[in-house]
């Protein structure tokens, strides 16, 4: 504190205020890490330049403040303390031309900014109260940022929101990688981007008729479906919407408000069937189906309860497994080239070693597939992601024996692995037929459970 007992120095969520008990205002001094110059023995604050046209930094010791407010003004210029005072702008900024990485920490996060050079532009890091921002102005050419101890977000433009970057983004971010707590991003043009420590928790509830978000302390929401805003409930433990999805293709998106910083907290691309939502599987695999509707075609009914084809589970197996297509011909002369989506599935699950088609050389893509030869495919399925049968003998259900020769052993596995589960009189029914809603909710089982997430 200055000896006149007006000015405080104070470390908040790691980021260093100069604090005007008198006017009660506060000016960012530093971000820890970020300008070592300033310590608890200083005082820093903003102020406008005409010559470089945005806030600079000041800063003095708190021994040149026992006089008037404008004394530290009165200092030479500096970029260190050395001599008495001076200021530092408080933004890092990057020439994407030239290249080189630069790193700011605040609020516990750290943030590091890195071009090989051969863009155009430049990108600026800048703390504020509670997050880093990063501007990216120009070409990136190959920019990386690296986030450790916080999340990222990308400014949408449309919503005026931040929107949390779990993937990759079109056109903006290409990819996302993650190790820990440390994320790092690539990206493809210009914008806008913020480190948070925290996001907004909001537990997101969509049906036929309302969307219903689930938090404290929001000051605002917002709805938007199919382009269009929907009115909006506010209530203390979050919000609502009404409205009345038809079958078809939807686009819904929600944005809150905390603090005076708007998040999206849920978006979705989906497919709506008119018969789904009802049904006992839907828990399970209703959202997946929805946003993958390539898997059972775009059609107005589901027809959950119908037999499942084995072209279709070759479709589900790429879509729940993220089953990579390395191109190619098509292994099976039963899937044209035609069809792009059941030819893409069909090498993905050929290179995967997953089906392998009969001995005529064709998938089956048309045929029904049984229980038995669904589970055995999955056994298949959950060795590759790492799960360890722990099978010790013994029957599994009332009419093993039915099952045939060939499959006993990997459907014991199966059913030792919880893979198989039977029916509540006790039978599997090998021979029976796979519903197209037993077939996502059998395969998601196993991709959620399993140690490995790749095949």
């Amino acid at each position: 504190m200055s000896s006149d007992e007006r000015y405080v120095v104070a470390d908040i969520d790691d980021v260093l205020w100069g604090i005007d008990l008198t006017e009660g205002k506060r000016y960012l001094a530093t971000a820890s890490g970020y300008c070592p110059a300033i310590s608890p023995n200083w005082v820093a604050w903003a102020e406008w330049s005409d010559e470089t046209g945005s806030d600079d930094l000041c800063f003095a010791p708190l021994s040149q403040l026992e006089g008037t407010p404008s004394a530290p003004a009165e200092s030479p210029v500096s970029s260190s303390p050395s001599s008495g005072g001076g200021y530092r702008s408080p933004e890092v900024a990057i020439d994407l031309a030239s290249g080189g990485s630069e790193s700011i920490s605040a609020h516990g996060i750290s943030v590091s900014v890195e071009t090989p050079g051969g863009g155009k532009g430049r990108a600026v890091c800048l703390p504020t109260d509670d997050a880093v921002e990063i501007s990216l102005e120009g070409e990136p050419g190959g920019v990386r940022i690296v986030v450790s101890g916080g999340a990222l977000c990308v400014l949408d433009e449309k919503l005026g929101a931040w929107a949390p970057v779990d993937g990759a983004v079109y056109g903006v971010i290409g990819a996302v990688y993650r190790d820990g707590s440390c994320v790092t991003a690539l990206l493809l043009k210009e914008g806008r981007f913020a480190a948070f420590k925290k996001l907004p928790n909001v537990k997101v509830v969509l049906s036929a008729d309302r969307v219903e978000g689930f938090a404290r302390g929001l000051s605002s929401a917002r709805v938007v479906l199919n382009g269009a805003d929907r009115p909006v409930v506010l209530h203390e433990g979050g919000f609502r919407a009404e409205f009345r999805l038809g079958p078809g293709r939807h686009n819904i998106e929600c944005v809150v408000e905390r603090d005076g910083r708007k998040f999206v907290c849920f978006k979705k691309n989906f497919w709506w069937y008119a018969d789904f939502e009802k049904h006992w599987s839907y828990a399970t695999a209703g959202s997946f189906l929805e946003e993958h509707p390539e898997v059972f075609g775009e059609t107005l009914y589901l027809l959950p309860d119908l037999p499942a084809k084995r072209g279709e589970v070759a479709k589900l197996l790429k879509a729940a497994l993220d089953l990579p297509d390395l191109g190619g011909d098509v292994p099976f002369r039963d899937v044209p080239p035609s069809d792009g989506t059941l030819a893409s599935a069909a090498r993905a699950v050929y290179d995967a070693s997953l089906m392998v088609g009969y001995p005529d050389g064709t998938l089956g893509a048309g045929k029904d597939i049984s229980r038995v030869e669904n589970i055995v495919l999955l056994g298949r399925v959950a060795k590759k992601l790492g799960v360890t049968p722990g099978f010790s003998g013994g029957a599994p259900f009332k009419d093993f024996g039915q099952v045939p020769a060939w499959a006993k052993n990997e459907v014991a596995e199966a059913a030792a692995l919880g893979i198989a589960k039977g029916y509540p009189d006790g039978t599997f029914r090998p021979l029976a037929k796979v519903t197209r809603a037993e077939s996502p909710v059998v395969v998601l089982r196993v991709a959620r459970t399993a140690p490995s997430k790749k095949v």
